[in-house]
């Protein structure tokens, strides 16, 4: 990781740690960002034929906890089909690269949950998922079968392209059918993350793994069986108060600046709520960030809300990531956050965890130099500005450690 400097400007703040309500997610129940959720085929005539597989997209506001409310892209498939004769049961009608609620994706069969790479992609690399999903979406791209196919085709059949240049790369303009594993795969390859060992994005790859399938060896539940369950995420919520607490007529207002991580869907939704709500159970205020960043930080300077808020009453935050993972976040002082500059002039601000870590390792090399004068105590209550050579000590074991709320 990229080292750090410090220009030696380093500001203590008042502020604020929280009391985080994060409750354990199930995969079966939640997701993240670009996730690949599986399902059991539907039932044609009767005949169940594997799973089918889609991408998680994104929540899109209300309800985090129901399904209809978050949406994924599906290479959809087979919508109906019949007897025939010779070929016993054939299509009838199936659709293309589609983006469906979450629900109807689950409604149809039974559940599997949601599945995750096994090298775990960043942020960023999610976003790339969905980019491609997002664009193959915009081509004419059919259903591995279609009309007065038989339905036997789906046991063997997966990619069909034309490598027009003959480059050994498939775009997505030379792409003609796939099945929904195709689909997965192609998104997937395309970010950097194949899921099976040959690359779909490439006319060897694509070769190879077109053979598996002819021979009947390669099937969504292949692919799943080379996924994990997902580790489901909370963000990571920090409330610090705003400096200056303004006064009104009716008593003393509060201002809170919010700073939300979360590594895998990135910050979504700022809900602001009374401790006591009423039956309605609205939130006071509420924001959404769609930012591709892994954080985010909700000031009174974005959202006026933030720094009016009535000192009488008990506030909670709630910040729902870009799934629909969401973490409850009360404001508790115990804590100060440390906010410094970078050498390339950004600002940077040191979470709770990273702080401790800062305090101790502050501690300790006090310790080690036998300072046993007042001043030298941790710099949570410090009165002594900290050396330049030993904030930038401490600031690489921190940054080395991934604490901060930010990274580059």
């Amino acid at each position: 990781m990229k080292k750090l400097y410090l220009w030696g400007i380093w500001t203590l703040f008042v502020s604020a740690s929280i009391s985080q309500e994060n409750e354990a997610r199930s995969p079966l129940l939640y997701q993240e960002k670009a996730d690949v959720v599986f399902r059991n085929l539907a039932e044609v005539l009767g005949i169940g034929i594997n799973l089918h597989g889609a991408i998680y997209e994104k929540y899109n506001g209300e309800n985090p906890d129901d399904p209809q409310n978050h949406t994924v892209y599906q290479m959809t498939g087979v919508v109906s089909s019949s007897w025939c004769f010779p070929k016993i049961q054939c299509v009838d009608k199936s659709l293309g690269i589609e983006q469906i609620p979450l629900s109807v994706f689950k409604s149809i069969a039974t559940y599997h949950g949601a599945f995750k790479h096994k090298r775990s992609p960043s942020l960023k690399d999610r976003w790339k998922i969905l980019e491609m999903a997002e664009h193959l979406s915009t081509f004419p791209i059919e259903y591995i079968v279609v009309k007065t196919d038989s339905m036997f085709k789906l046991l063997f059949s997966y990619f069909e392209y034309k490598d027009k240049n003959g480059d050994g790369k498939i775009i997505p303009e030379e792409i003609t059918k796939m099945r929904s594993d195709a689909f997965v795969e192609y998104c997937y390859a395309a970010a950097g993350y194949p899921i099976m060992d040959a690359d779909i994005t490439t006319s060897t790859g694509a070769a190879i793994l077109v053979s598996l399938a002819a021979n009947t060896n390669l099937y969504p539940s292949v692919q799943n069986a080379r996924m994990e369950d997902s580790d489901i995420k909370n963000p990571e919520v920090y409330v610090y108060e705003s400096a200056g607490e303004k006064e009104s007529n009716s008593g003393e207002y509060l201002s809170y600046n919010i700073l939300a991580r979360d590594m895998l869907s990135g910050p979504g939704i700022l809900e602001i709520w009374d401790a006591n709500p009423t039956p309605e159970g609205k939130p006071y205020a509420s924001w959404i960030s769609d930012s591709t960043q892994t954080a985010h930080v909700y000031t009174p300077g974005d959202f006026p809300a933030l720094g009016k808020l009535d000192a009488k009453i008990k506030w909670k935050f709630r910040v729902i990531d870009q799934s629909g993972n969401y973490t409850v976040a009360s404001p508790v002082p115990v804590v100060k956050s440390v906010s410094f500059f970078l050498a390339e002039g950004k600002q940077q601000v040191i979470n709770g965890l990273a702080a401790h870590k800062i305090m101790q390792a502050h501690r300790n090399s006090s310790e080690s130099a036998s300072a046993s004068s007042e001043d030298d105590k941790d710099w949570m209550g410090v009165s002594r500005c900290p050396s330049l050579l030993q904030r930038k000590v401490w600031m690489d074991l921190i940054l080395d450690g991934r604490d901060s709320i930010f990274t580059t």
